[in-house]
């Protein structure tokens, strides 16, 4: 039975509590949302003690169906101003669902920084001592150390402490390393509202997960996890980055801060060169982002000598990062990515405020070094660095720009909207914004039949995109 959890920062206290009556098949969006909804304030500060932020794993997180082990993470946000939610993959979802908690609801803030400890013997608020200002990949090195390898990490980087609205959430992977991010929103800036480091979390000794009818819910998966290897293959060969191709060829790739939506150097930073790459230097295809995963559309990228740079490559990235600030070199945009890790910053938002910078003169289009030195002043605070980290649309406010890719005042997702028009009507109804996890209609996807929606038109035609979108 699944129970929602509430810690009380201000007061180190813990209650438990039955889901209430017509909830029970909430998770996920759905339930972080819905708490959201019903016990926080629209007029309050989301950087306050007033905001509360709320973990939701999946409803069936911990069994064996695919893709089902994927975090909600939800709050007020204060990049939107508006409520939020982000997911993310890693393996968070499906150990909170093995600890039975349906939503893990943080409210008030610690009087000084602190971390979570959360396992089957109970729920420990404790200082987080020298993991003040450490950087994640360090952080995650520390609590494994105390903690065991075994557990998992969620949590921020030091622009999450320092509450820049560009800084999401890490979930550390199958690896123990934090690379998967609930990125959107700036819900990193809320958990270091709250003065919380990090959430261990240890599942050790707990039970998987129970079932009505075994075999019955086996047999139901059965014929969805064997859909998904059949028909996913593409993006466990090429990885998301396969949609860099296709996206250019659609007019859609955003390209010198979505002026035009297609790049030149496309061939050069898509699936194809990144297999290529990964595969000869001892990297690893067909990754998986979070346990059982069928699709498996993550990777692991290394340098030219075989050494690790970060997991995973994703299309956001290297559509914003490499099209959208005219970069056609895969070794930068990893590079720029595991910065962007290490400091627990979205690479969306990120790359969206640096084509703001370009604009601004401050670095140049296909110019990677001033990127990264842009990260970098990111990284030691500066004052740049303190505009740059408030998001595209405050920065663009700060510096003299005009053209800034904002929806509800977040940075967009890989995907020009004049093109992608399902999307772009996503990005304009959704409360949360430019958001691509809200609702993306991309080429080839699949179940509008089951809403009597036809998707004969195309991506790029008007038809039938308000239905899709919703």
């Amino acid at each position: 039975m699944r129970n929602i959890v509430r810690i009380f920062l201000n007061e180190k206290k813990v209650t438990e509590e039955k889901i209430r009556s017509g909830w029970e098949l909430m998770a996920g969006r759905g339930m972080s949302s819905r708490i959201i909804s019903a016990e926080v304030n629209p007029e309050s500060d989301p950087l306050g003690p007033d905001n509360k932020i709320v973990f939701a794993p999946g409803l069936f997180a911990g069994t064996n169906a695919s893709s089902s082990g994927r975090l909600s993470i939800g709050s007020k946000s204060p990049l939107t101003e508006g409520i939020k939610e982000s997911n993310v993959g890693g393996t968070a979802g499906q150990k909170l669902a093995r600890l039975a908690i349906g939503a893990l609801i943080l409210e008030g803030i610690s009087d000084k920084l602190s971390i979570i400890h959360i396992s089957k013997e109970g729920i420990e608020v404790e200082p987080a001592g020298e993991l003040i200002n450490l950087k994640t990949y360090d952080t995650v090195e520390k609590l494994q150390e105390k903690y065991g390898e075994e557990v998992t990490v969620v949590g921020i980087g030091p622009a999450g402490e320092n509450k820049f609205l560009i800084s999401g959430i890490f979930v550390t992977d199958v690896e123990g390393r934090p690379t998967r991010y609930a990125a959107r929103g700036g819900l990193g800036a809320v958990l270091g509202s709250k003065n919380i480091k990090a959430i261990v979390i240890d599942d050790s000794n707990c039970e998987k997960a129970s079932y009505n009818n075994r075999s019955e819910f086996f047999e139901l998966t059965k014929p969805w996890n064997k859909n998904l290897i059949e028909t996913r293959k593409v993006f466990t060969d090429y990885g998301t980055a396969v949609l860099v191709g296709m996206i250019n060829e659609l007019g859609g790739l955003p390209t010198r801060n979505f002026r035009t939506g297609s790049f030149a150097g496309a061939e050069k930073i898509g699936g194809e060169q990144l297999r290529k790459n990964v595969l000869a230097r001892g990297g690893r295809m067909g990754h998986p982002c979070q346990p059982g995963c069928m699709i498996r559309c993550s990777n692991i990228y290394n340098d030219e000598n075989g050494n690790y740079i970060t997991s995973a490559l994703e299309y956001e990235t290297i559509g914003l990062m490499g099209a959208n600030l005219e970069i056609d070199d895969l070794d930068a945009i990893a590079q720029m990515d595991r910065m962007c890790d290490e400091l627990g910053i979205d690479t969306i938002e990120t790359a969206n405020v640096l084509a703001v910078a370009a604009e601004a003169g401050i670095i140049e289009f296909g110019d990677p070094v001033g990127a990264k030195n842009a990260i970098s002043e990111i990284e030691e605070g500066t004052l740049l660095g303190k505009i740059l980290g408030s998001g595209a649309k405050r920065a663009a406010e700060a510096l003299g720009i005009k053209r800034a890719a904002v929806v509800k005042q977040q940075g967009m997702s890989s995907y020009d909207p004049r093109c992608i028009k399902g999307t772009g009507v996503t990005f304009i109804t959704s409360p949360m914004g430019a958001d691509h996890t809200a609702a993306n209609i991309l080429p080839g996807r699949t179940g509008f039949h089951y809403y009597n929606i036809k998707d004969e038109s195309g991506v790029t035609s008007k038809e039938n995109k308000v239905e899709m979108s919703k």
